[in-house]
């Protein structure tokens, strides 16, 4: 079984050995993270073309219906999905950076390496924490929002 010792260069922390297994499993994650940070870009990339033709669409759409197209409305669709997609971009962008970071860890048995890439890692879901956190405070302004409505 082969194993790896992992030591703080400050001497603070116990030293701690990881697995064959441990190995294994952290590989398998960094390849789960590179394609999941791919699939964040594209979708990232789908938002913003999505945004700058979103006044385009619904434009022709509202002129199908006789209806005249609000522009105020157009501008703020289109903004809205080129925010989701700069918003999306850095958590892929964080775990974007993790997985070659561990790659690299993994091959040499670098601990510096594998402090950076855990760095990205805790980046990604602080970044992550937070959103969600704003999330919530918006979902109760809205419900509350709708309460009193």
């Amino acid at each position: 079984m082969e194993t790896t010792e992992n030591t703080n260069p400050e001497g603070l922390e116990p030293k701690f050995i990881l697995s064959g297994e441990a190995l294994n499993y952290l590989n398998e994650t960094q390849k789960w993270t590179k394609f999941l940070s791919i699939i964040i870009f594209i979708s990232c990339g789908l938002f913003i073309i999505f945004g700058l033709f979103f006044s385009f669409i619904m434009g022709r759409l509202l002129l199908q219906t006789t209806q005249s197209p609000e522009p105020g409305f157009q501008a703020a669709m289109t903004l809205f999905y080129i925010i989701i997609a700069v918003i999306y971009f850095f958590p892929g962008l964080y775990l974007y950076k993790f997985s070659p970071n561990l790659e690299e860890a993994l091959i040499n048995n670098n601990q510096e390496v594998l402090t950076t890439a855990t760095k990205n890692l805790n980046r990604f879901f602080k970044y992550i924490g937070i959103l969600t956190i704003v999330m919530l405070v918006i979902y109760a302004l809205a419900l509350l929002g709708f309460m009193f409505a």
